[in-house]
């Protein structure tokens, strides 16, 4: 695996942690299954999430988007 950028110290210690951490993950064979909390039935709609939105159920971190060192186009896509 590469990346774009130099890892400082730090950060390189912080990933070869991650690492050892995933190494231990036994994946399983069956399926992924997705249950969507809003809905009794469990499946997604749009309908139940917007309400969730504008009730302002959920708070968005727009502080946290803005403040990554990210492209201004991708921040704007963002929030």
């Amino acid at each position: 695996m590469t990346f774009r950028r130099n890892f400082s110290p730090e950060t390189f210690q912080l990933w070869e942690d991650l690492k050892v951490l995933y190494s231990a993950v036994v994946l399983g064979a069956q399926e992924d299954s997705s249950w969507w909390l809003l809905e009794k039935n469990g499946k997604f709609s749009v309908r139940s999430f917007y309400n969730v939105l504008i009730t302002k159920q959920i708070a968005f971190p727009f502080k946290y988007f803005w403040s990554l060192k990210i492209p201004l186009k991708i921040k704007v896509s963002c929030g």
